[in-house]
């Protein structure tokens, strides 16, 4: 039997969820920010659109709860998720909380990243690489991260060089599929703002291997002047930005690119008592593109 080799369309988002618990009492109890949020319609309808969806910020058991509803809810075959709770070697509280949804069988492996520091250095920083076995034979490698995030209790040049050692070992990572010609994509919340001298650093590292789609449609995931729940938590970095991130290599190209999950869910049960604002999903927009495999 002979691999059917034409071009074969993907669709595959990226969402930081916003599932990091605000309270100690939250975290004792694995309850996110307003978890109803993940099973809204709204949500569930958007992500279902989409092969294959990666997450980011999946902290707590609640959050994995009702992410495996949203399985069920959108006929995802599989779902990933890095190994949870605390760890003893690093000392770290939580896992990196990365998730992989997939309508195609997959095979992941967590890859451990450099400790963050401030609110990040709770939790393990790292990346999900996986290998899906696309319809006809053929493999997609998919890389899901979250890097440091900017962190008014540090230094901004603490998390900066955080971030450049993360970036390190994740290049590192790459380094092979990229040049065994696998078609590959890197997504996620990188915490680099575009446009920046850091974001033109990141750029050159990666170099011609690699394409940021992402940039050159002109989005924004990160809006405090538009997004409620991102300017009720906001705490360091800058306000409106490009910071999660769609990268692909020659043989993975993007024919479209949005924003996803940006409007207000309208009404939704559960609200915090310390929440005043609108419903949104997330404090960060999704990205959704629609990659074209060789």
């Amino acid at each position: 039997m002979v691999d059917d080799q034409r071009p074969l369309s993907v669709r595959l988002a990226t969402w930081n969820c916003f599932g990091a618990p605000q309270s100690l009492e939250d975290f004792l109890e694995g309850r996110p920010f307003w978890p109803e949020r993940l099973g809204a319609p709204a949500v569930v309808e958007a992500l279902s659109r989409f092969d294959i969806v990666c997450i980011q910020e999946n902290f707590v058991g609640g959050v994995h709860e009702r992410l495996e509803a949203l399985r069920v809810a959108g006929g995802f075959s599989e779902l990933w998720h890095d190994p949870p709770g605390p760890d003893g070697v690093d000392k770290t509280f939580v896992g990196a909380g990365l998730v992989i949804l997939s309508r195609f069988p997959l095979k992941a492996r967590f890859l451990r990243l450099p400790r963050g520091v401030g609110a990040d250095g709770f939790a393990r920083k790292g990346a999900a690489l996986a290998e899906v076995r696309l319809p006809g034979g053929r493999e997609l490698y998919l890389v899901n991260t979250h890097l440091q995030a900017d962190d008014g209790r540090v230094s901004p040049e603490e998390c900066l060089h955080v971030r450049k050692n993360q970036v390190e070992v994740l290049c590192d990572a790459l380094r092979e599929p990229v040049s065994s010609g696998v078609p590959t994509v890197l997504c996620g919340d990188l915490n680099v703002p575009c446009g920046t001298t850091e974001y033109e650093g990141l750029a050159r590292r990666f170099g011609e291997s690699l394409t940021d789609h992402t940039a050159r449609a002109g989005l924004l995931t990160y809006d405090t002047e538009q997004n409620d729940v991102a300017r009720a938590f906001h705490e360091g970095g800058p306000e409106r930005a490009l910071i999660d991130y769609v990268w692909t290599s020659r043989r993975a190209t993007p024919e479209q690119i949005v924003t996803e999950l940006v409007a207000p869910l309208g009404e939704l049960s559960g609200c915090p008592p310390q929440y005043a604002g609108r419903a949104f999903a997330s404090d960060h927009f999704g990205v959704g593109v629609t990659i074209k495999i060789d």
